[in-house]
């Protein structure tokens, strides 16, 4: 994941929920530093009120990313939205062909 993947993934993240008040952004420290700087690019997809804090975690694997606000928290990382993605593939070609893949 290049560095500004991470931020195009978490503006995008943050213009979807749309999440209310200040957020805390939870990230791995390799990747805060990336966030940081593109904090500009973050905020364009807030309301114009709230204010991002970037938590720096080492406990948090490079590319995740937790979203708190207020409203609740969202698992924003790469590779949870890769799973979400797999299993809507998964419900698709389940409803078009009948076939699961645990059975």
């Amino acid at each position: 994941m290049q560095p500004e993947d991470i931020v195009r993934l978490v503006a995008a993240v943050l213009a979807e929920t749309r999440p209310g008040g200040d957020v805390v952004l939870t990230v791995n420290p390799g990747d805060a530093v990336f966030l940081d700087e593109g904090r500009e690019v973050l905020l364009s997809s807030l309301d114009v009120n709230q204010g991002i804090t970037i938590n720096p975690e080492p406990r948090i694997e490079r590319g995740g990313v937790l979203i708190e606000s207020p409203e609740g928290v969202w698992d924003a990382g790469l590779d949870t939205q890769l799973q979400g993605l797999k299993m809507a593939v998964e419900e698709v070609v389940e409803g078009v062909t009948g076939f699961s893949r645990g059975e």
